[in-house]
């Protein structure tokens, strides 16, 4: 036989697979792949995270929360009415009025966003140069109709999670626990009931953004017709 040139061996070489190379270059490529990944999810956790700062920080945080006549009334409504939050199947009116009245008002808030057309917008949006830590008016109205359907979501949400909890059977577990679970489901019926109120409530809320934001366009039109 004859012997194998140096070219010939070079050559077979060359085309022999690197196994352990491409598992190596796969592993990082894969190691590479799953950072991305994950720092897109953290991304947009941050994301949703800095949109909901903004808008409770629009709206006037936990102060303008607090002092809030609409949170007032909704709390004396739920303690005056707390017999019809302290039978089982409460969530069945969450069910049938809050998803319609949910619908109503994004379609609401969308009517809003176009309110006055181009020119009246510039006017009441954008941040003051001399108050930049003050919001325009057109983000606090817009802050009150995000507050209006946050409130729908979570009473929705709170009906759903505490409809189900109820199908959960205790029956047999000590007696302590027991009695700690009557409590706890009459507080949080109590506090989904009073999301339930509070969304209702928080009608009157947006109605009146409503008719300011028609009283800031009236002012301007008026402004306007002046000039002529």
């Amino acid at each position: 036989m004859s012997e194998l040139k140096t070219d010939d061996v070079q050559r077979v070489q060359s085309s022999v697979p690197i196994v352990g190379a491409s598992v190596v270059i796969d592993g990082r490529q894969t190691e590479a792949a799953n950072q991305l990944a994950h720092g897109e999810l953290v991304k947009s956790y941050i994301g949703v995270r800095n949109l909901f700062r903004r808008y409770w920080r629009v709206y006037g945080g936990g102060r303008e929360f607090l002092r809030s006549p609409y949170l007032h009334i909704s709390g004396a409504i739920a303690a005056l009415s707390y017999e019809a939050w302290a039978r089982p199947d409460w969530w069945d009116r969450v069910f049938s009025v809050l998803p319609n009245l949910v619908g109503f008002s994004i379609g609401a808030f969308a009517i809003f966003l176009g309110v006055g057309g181009e020119v009246f917008q510039r006017k009441i949006a954008g941040t003051d140069p001399d108050a930049p830590a003050k919001s325009s008016p057109f983000m606090r109205a817009a802050a009150s109709f995000t507050h209006f359907i946050v409130v729908q979501a979570a009473a929705i949400i709170m009906a759903v999670i505490l409809s189900n909890l109820y199908l959960i059977n205790i029956a047999g577990q000590p007696a302590l626990l027991i009695r700690l679970n009557d409590w706890a489901r009459h507080l949080a019926w109590f506090v989904g009931g009073w999301l339930f109120i509070y969304a209702l409530v928080l009608t009157f809320s947006t109605v009146m953004v409503i008719f300011r934001t028609a009283g800031w366009l009236d002012d301007w039109y008026t402004e306007e017709r002046k000039k002529k």
